[in-house]
């Protein structure tokens, strides 16, 4: 069997994870922070992982969404300008929803994705829509992470792109 090596686990996974934080959080030093813990955690505790119940990467990302879970029992309200400040900051979230933007054909039609997302959208489903659609996590690995059936979360992602759907008229709809 081979052994672990933090720094190969660092440099494969630094980013996703940094990324996956940081869209849940929307604060650049949150994120950092956070994702530090993470990696601290993974050193940690690196001798107790086994590969036999999860892969490294769930695993990982399991210690990633239980940080992020303390931090919301802990934080304390975001200020509008503190929400949002990870869009200033961020040069990789700005290529995205530059991306995203191109690839609705429109700005104003993100802005009502956005929107909709935020305000009919609760937390969870918000949550499964950006680790499907913006981390590129598979329904397996959600699922491990969520400690919930693949079949289940597909279901919910559905129903909440089914609520975007029925209040923002898209292009090719028009």
């Amino acid at each position: 069997m081979q052994a672990l090596n933090i720094e190969e686990i660092y440099k494969y996974y630094f980013e996703r994870v940094y990324s996956y934080v940081l869209r849940r959080v929307m604060n650049v030093e949150r994120a950092e922070d956070i994702t530090a813990g993470v990696f601290m955690k993974v050193l940690k505790n690196l001798h107790t992982y086994n590969r036999d119940k999860a892969a490294l990467g769930t695993w990982i990302f399991t210690i990633a969404n239980n940080e992020i879970i303390n931090w919301y029992r802990q934080k304390k309200p975001l200020s509008l300008v503190e929400k949002h400040d990870f869009l200033l900051k961020s040069d990789e979230v700005l290529q995205e929803a530059h991306e995203l933007q191109e690839a609705l054909e429109a700005e104003d039609t993100l802005n009502k994705v956005m929107a909709v997302m935020n305000d009919k959208l609760d937390d969870d489903e918000r949550d499964l829509l950006i680790g499907i659609y913006f981390d590129d996590l598979t329904y397996r690995e959600l699922a491990e992470i969520k400690k919930e059936n693949a079949s289940t979360l597909r279901s919910k992602v559905h129903r909440a792109l089914k609520k975007i759907r029925k209040d923002v008229i898209f292009e090719e709809e028009r």
